[in-house]
């Protein structure tokens, strides 16, 4: 199988008077990188077996703290 290049990005920042309030913001798979998983068999060539391309994720969230 080839590697899987996922980058990712995290970011979490909090604020209010007693960082009390939370916000993160979170992207995967930012280079739509394609999954490929490959047979191989003796005295061929390589041959695909499975391919798909994960989708990009994005989540945002935000959190109380009291």
């Amino acid at each position: 199988s080839e590697p899987f290049h996922n980058l990712k990005f995290n970011l979490n920042k909090a604020f209010g008077p007693r960082n009390q309030y939370s916000l993160s913001v979170n992207v995967s798979n930012i280079l739509n990188d394609r999954r490929e998983e490959f047979y191989d068999g003796y005295n061929t060539a390589d041959k695909i077996y499975e391919a798909y391309s994960p989708a990009r994720t994005y989540s945002v969230g935000f959190k109380y703290s009291f």
